[in-house]
């Protein structure tokens, strides 16, 4: 393997890391998000209004989108790398596939909690896209 390669496939192990980083903290305000739902529902006291906690959500939900879209870059370079030195691309290209369907998925959460009525607390959503 050419020493550039090397240095490209360290860079993109690099955004995989950061990425997965971003990952960790977008889903602790999805926890953080799903424990305020359930201070909502027990009418106990928050430290979000509502519409704080809508535009946290919104905001955690853009940064999962921007993430999943980083995998997906992530994922197509290492196919095309792979194709370049005639490597099997059979897992890659599932791989890839796979970055596609949960990047689509994350639009479609997206769209869903920008929707979501304000005075929908008790909204379900799935934190992990």
């Amino acid at each position: 393997m050419k020493n550039s390669s090397n240095i490209d496939t360290i860079k993109l192990l690099n955004i995989q890391e950061f990425a997965s980083v971003c990952y960790l903290i977008t889903t602790a305000v999805a926890i953080y998000l799903t424990h305020y739902r359930k201070q909502i529902i027990r009418h106990q006291k928050t430290s979000l209004t509502v519409e704080e906690a809508k535009k946290l959500n919104i905001l955690n939900h853009i940064f999962i989108l921007i993430l999943t879209g980083t995998f997906l870059y992530v994922n197509r370079i290492n196919l095309q790398n792979a194709k370049e030195n005639n490597k099997d691309t059979t897992l890659l290209s599932l791989q890839n596939f796979a970055s596609i369907l949960t990047t689509i998925g994350a639009i479609i959460v997206l769209y869903v909690v920008i929707q979501d009525p304000i005075d929908n607390p008790s909204s379900n959503e799935n934190p992990e896209i």
